[in-house]
């Protein structure tokens, strides 16, 4: 009798667990504004420097202005730091002074700055909970994926045919429209595997070209018929894959076969354990790691306004 096949959450639990234990923290403070990078902003938006010390805490929508302009031009870690800190001194200005709709806004230029999809997710439904016409984002909720069913499967499968390595089905199924809409629509999910780029690779270097998926290979020799495993592939086709990249396929596998979360243990194994954050205004600077109250740029370093007339706190990160 042969053994029951091993259900797909449990795989992935246990996959989890592995890649887990030797995952790294992903939160990380994001990188100090530096002067190369203010120096390089300027090539775009001309007297930056100028501009970031005359703003003014009492002016939300000149940090905000400004913040989309530094958003445009931004391309490296530190320049989208700038740009987080701008929407953020926006962001909790504009509530201090009870404008709702503008602080939705600036929580929504948040989303053009921060690097995960999550956290965009996130920072939508914190604008939602400040502006109504922001109730209907165009994101869809973690664990839940809505696709024709026959799509999604053919999705799936065509994964599956590149991990093991079988090219010439694997790209039957990424020439349907269909198929390659999804697995990009959804390409965030794969993102440790290189997304739908690397499946098309993959997929276009399987079969192995020595043995074709046989496994073995026949001698060369004349006159000998001995069979070895193959040397090109060794006896196992398909692509190389990390934990990390096998646990991002099969979780979108998992989402696209509809597969049921309904344990803690399943939805962990799902979602990579990441924790529920509540939509709270309130926790949107902290959990972006930047310190609002330093709101003046003074000789290239943030500050917090004087109290009582008295000199300016310690500065913060340049």
């Amino acid at each position: 009798m042969s053994p029951a096949p091993i259900p797909i959450v449990a795989l992935l639990m246990v996959l989890g667990c592995l890649f887990r234990a030797n995952a790294q923290p992903s939160g990380q403070v994001p990188p100090p504004v530096s002067g190369d990078a203010i120096a390089t902003l300027e090539t775009a938006i001309p007297g930056l420097k100028e501009r970031l010390s005359t703003l003014e805490p009492s002016d939300p929508e000149a940090y905000f202005l400004l913040a989309e302009e530094v958003a445009d031009a931004a391309a490296e870690g530190a320049e989208l730091a700038l740009a987080r800190r701008l929407f953020l001194i926006a962001f909790d200005g504009w509530r201090e002074q009870g404008a709702s709709a503008q602080a939705a806004s600036a929580c929504i230029g948040l989303t053009l700055v921060v690097s995960t999809e999550r956290d965009k997710r996130w920072l939508q439904a914190v604008a939602r909970t400040l502006e109504p016409r922001y109730a209907t984002p165009m994101w869809e909720p973690p664990g839940s994926i809505s696709i024709e069913p026959g799509v999604a499967y053919q999705a799936a499968t065509a994964l599956g045919a590149v991990r093991s390595g079988d090219g010439l089905i694997a790209r039957q199924f990424l020439a349907m429209p269909s198929v390659t809409l999804v697995l990009d629509r959804y390409g965030s999910l794969l993102q440790p595997a290189g997304g739908l780029t690397r499946v098309r690779r993959d997929a276009n270097v399987w079969p192995c070209p020595e043995c074709k998926n046989k496994r073995v290979s026949r001698s060369r020799v004349p006159g000998e018929s001995i069979e070895r495993i193959c040397a090109s592939c060794r006896g196992d086709p398909g692509p190389r894959m990390t934990d990390a990249e096998v646990i991002a396929h099969l979780r979108l596998e998992s989402l696209l076969l509809a597969g049921t979360h309904e344990s803690w243990a399943a939805q962990v194994a799902v979602d990579d354990a990441a924790p529920l954050r509540d939509p709270d205004p309130d926790a949107v600077a902290k959990a972006l790691g930047i310190d609002t109250s330093l709101t003046l740029f003074r000789d290239g370093v943030w500050v917090a306004p004087p109290a009582n007339d008295s000199a300016p706190s310690d500065a913060g990160s340049p």
